[in-house]
């Protein structure tokens, strides 16, 4: 009589996802990077909308559709992310900032620096561009400053063309001081005629 020595081989089902980049997710309830690769029968992945690759640089996914819960087929997870950037713009006057931006911007979104600003009751033009608006396609993160100069004249042209009244912060102190000044002279006019 012969004996026989068996090996019991044991399968496990795997499925291949694809994925356009490397994707921050919980995979099996651990944080780790999801990659293109073979993963096993049941496997849970919930892929965060929000990864940030960088202190400037992040992604945003566009809907929840790939959060996969007990995989039983290959998936491929196609290109539903934006790139974001992160974009700061300030605006100086001396060392004062009177213009202060600072959001996530998609890749290509177009930035436009006012090349007038109003502050504070008074009206402030773009030192870099004469008054003139300064566009930013934006590609990567984005930290810029820009000077402003308060404007002296009472009119300006806005960035269509356009005349714009108005008149500085300092205008209307000089005017109330010249009116207060011939209300103070026509009175004392006045009484000195009584």
């Amino acid at each position: 009589m012969s004996y026989y020595n068996y090996t019991e081989l044991k399968y496990y089902f795997e499925y291949y996802i694809q994925v356009p980049l490397r994707v921050p997710a919980v995979v099996n309830g651990t944080n780790s990077t999801l990659t293109s690769g073979w993963y096993g029968k049941g496997t849970n992945i919930e892929i965060y909308t929000i990864a940030y690759l960088s202190s400037g640089e992040r992604l945003i996914i566009s809907s929840n559709v790939y959060n996969i819960y007990n995989l039983s087929s290959p998936q491929i997870i196609r290109d539903y992310y934006t790139v974001q950037y992160f974009v700061n713009i300030r605006g100086l006057y001396g060392n004062y900032t009177i213009y202060n931006i600072s959001l996530w911007e998609p890749n290509g979104t177009i930035m436009y620096v006012p090349g007038t600003f109003l502050y504070d009751g008074s009206f402030f033009v773009l030192n870099e561009s004469g008054g003139a608006q300064m566009n930013y396609t934006i590609n990567s993160p984005l930290s810029l400053k820009v000077n402003y100069y308060p404007h002296m004249d009472s009119n300006i042209t806005s960035g269509n063309n356009e005349n714009v009244m108005c008149p500085p912060k300092y205008a209307l102190y000089v005017g109330l001081a010249v009116i207060i000044s011939l209300a103070v002279i026509l009175g004392v006019t006045i009484l000195v005629k009584k």
